[in-house]
Order: C-alpha cells, then structure tokens, then sequence
C-alpha cells in the first residue's frame, strides 16, 4: 500500500505493462510473486518493487531467482524504520 499507490500516475505514459499488487495487509508476497510471473511469462522481464520488512520474509526467494536463472530485477526500498 505504502510503495505502489503512486505507480500507476508515474507510469500513465510508459509502455505498455502489466502491474500485479497485493492487497493491503499482506507481508512477504512481493519476491515470489515476481517467481511466478517470471516462471508464467519466460519472455517478459520482471521488475519486483519490495519493501524490506516484506524482503524480510521471504529473503530466500532470491536464492531460487539465481538458480532458475530468472530475468527478474529485484529493487528493495529500505525505509531506515527503527519502529
């Protein structure tokens, strides 16, 4: 909710794209949802927009991207949050 609202605005102009998001309330879904839609569509890049609590849960999702030699690019925003 925090990282994606303002996506679609941002991108009203780009090319054409497919944009997946979860629903509010889910924690640790972004990197292996970025796994299924790189195994689903092998000719499409992927670009997995996570927050780091969320890369948190499921940090060994990375590991499984290097071994299926997935084309996905994994950004992790870091909000310095001590709370």
């Amino acid at each position: 909710m925090t990282s994606g609202r303002g996506f679609s605005p941002a991108t009203k102009g780009a090319a054409r794209h497919t944009w997946l998001n979860n629903c509010v309330g889910s924690i640790g879904y972004g990197m292996p949802l970025a796994i299924g839609c790189a195994i689903a569509c092998l000719d499409r890049k992927v670009l997995g927009l996570i927050g780091d609590g969320s890369a948190m849960y499921t940090v060994q999702a990375l590991w499984t991207m290097a071994r299926e030699a997935l084309d996905i690019t994994v950004l992790i925003f870091a909000n310095q949050s001590k709370t």
